[in-house]
């Protein structure tokens, strides 16, 4: 029980830190392109979370790990990503 606690509060903070950063870069990425629009946020947005989670992969194929617990992983990451891209897109248009 005592591996399945969250952290400290410096945990928390990272890890919003580290949200905030992967939407700036895919801010970045949706202002290189000529027209900027949910769609494109949308389209953008998955391809980086499909390119996690890929990656993400290698390392659960090493860890043994369930395949649930991919999923589970992943979910979040491709879910993010899609509504931040969506987000993003539609303010920049």
């Amino acid at each position: 029980m005592e591996e399945m606690k969250g952290g400290g509060p410096i945990t928390y903070i990272l890890t919003a830190l580290t949200a905030l950063g992967g939407a700036f870069i895919l801010a970045l990425l949706l202002t290189l392109g000529s027209e900027t629009t949910w769609l494109t946020g949308l389209t953008i947005g998955l391809l980086i979370g499909l390119s996690i989670s890929l990656k993400i992969g290698m390392n659960y194929l090493f860890e043994n790990s369930k395949l649930q617990l991919y999923f589970i992983t992943i979910g979040y990451h491709l879910v993010s990503y899609l509504i931040a891209g969506i987000i993003i897109g539609a303010w920049q248009s």
